[in-house]
Order: structure tokens, then C-alpha cells, then sequence
């Protein structure tokens, strides 16, 4: 069963540095896509190959555990550093779809921030989620809660959200006044699949 590795780049840059003359192998690094992709290329792939020698190659995905699953299982597949959101990562480290991170050929796990470092992985980026509306169509205060957002009495119209359950369910159960604490154990990974329905876009 292949893994994916976070530790790769480590591991063929220690073997640059040892002067070995064999042509390095192709990284394989899987993104997003679109803008977010060519962000990485410039901040981090374009860079790492001008220093170590080493090619990148790109791949694009829209995520999913059981596409993981599917490419742990395929021999032929040649994915080596993968961009995952955290619910995959952390089923994924579990099932050892992921090649556990080496921290201390990356000079220790603390050289880190400590809640962007799972066993499989790091953080690389955060986002936020910001609740907007149509200043044009909603007189006065508009909406500032989750419950504010579920209310179509007092703001009437369409919203808009991720096709999926992440992050949704969340959101429902906070305007619901379930506290943070029991939304996050709720909406654990191993009790919600995370993977996009068929009408689901990206």
C-alpha cells in the first residue's frame, strides 16, 4: 500500500547534500488548484527547486478520504506531499494512509506552532469563514449571529454555503446555542463523512 509522505522533501534533500550524483527524482505535490496553487508554486515550490536541484511536479484535487484511500491502494500512484483539510488528515493518519512526519529532520516538532502539527502533518494556511449579506435588500442591523443567518423571517432570501456538511453542521448547531465544545465533538471526523456529494463544485 503506498503512503503519502510529508517527510519526502527532507529526506531527498539529505540525499543532495550527500553529493550523490543520480538524478534527483520528481516531488509530487498535490494542491487546490487555481490561485491558491500558484501562490504555493511562487512562495514555495519554485524555491525549493532553485535551491535543492530537485523537480516539482503538480497535481490538483478537490479533496476526499476515499480519494486517499483509493491512491494508498493504487501502486501507481506517485503522490508525495498532498494538501489535506484537517478532518482527512486526521482520519487519514489513523487509517496510515500517511507517512508519520520525522520532526526531528525538521528541527523539532516545537520549531512549530503547536495546533497547526498533527503526527502526519503541518499546517500551511488558515482561513475564516465571514458571515456577509446584501446591504441593498436588509434594512438596518443585519445578520450577526448563526442564528441570525438561519432566520428567513427576519432576513428573508437565499443562502449561500459549501455543498457539503463540513463546517455546515457546525454553524446549525451554534445558532441552535449548542456550546463550541460539544459542536467540535459532534462533528468529529470519524462520526461525519467528510466527502462532497455528487451535485457538489469547487
Amino acid at each position: 500500500m503506498a503512503r503519502f509522505s510529508a517527510i519526502r522533501v527532507a529526506a531527498v534533500t539529505l540525499l543532495m547534500l550527500c553529493g550523490c550524483r543520480q538524478e534527483p527524482e520528481a516531488l509530487t505535490v498535490v494542491g487546490w488548484g487555481g490561485s491558491s496553487q500558484e501562490a504555493h508554486r511562487r512562495a514555495y515550490w519554485q524555491s525549493f527547486t532553485a535551491s535543492t536541484g530537485i523537480p516539482v511536479r503538480e497535481a490538483s484535487w478537490h479533496g476526499g478520504i476515499d480519494v486517499l484511500r483509493r491512491k494508498a491502494l493504487d501502486r501507481s500512484a506517485h503522490w508525495d506531499l498532498v494538501q489535506v483539510e484537517t478532518e482527512d488528515l486526521l482520519v487519514g493518519c489513523a487509517e496510515g494512509l500517511f507517512e508519520p512526519i520525522d520532526w526531528a529532520a525538521l528541527g523539532g516538532r516545537g520549531s512549530f506552532i503547536d495546533a497547526a502539527t498533527n503526527d502526519c502533518g503541518v499546517g500551511t494556511m488558515q482561513w475564516s469563514y465571514l458571515m456577509g449579506y446584501d446591504g441593498d435588500r436588509i434594512s438596518g442591523a443585519g445578520p450577526q449571529t448563526w442564528a441570525d443567518f438561519w432566520d428567513v423571517r427576519r432576513f428573508p432570501g437565499l443562502r449561500g454555503m459549501r455543498k457539503t456538511p463540513k463546517y455546515s453542521l457546525e454553524f446549525a448547531l451554534l445558532a441552535d446555542g449548542v456550546a463550541v465544545s460539544r459542536c467540535t465533538r459532534c462533528c468529529e471526523p470519524s462520526r461525519v463523512s467528510s466527502e462532497p456529494s455528487a451535485s457538489s463544485t469547487s
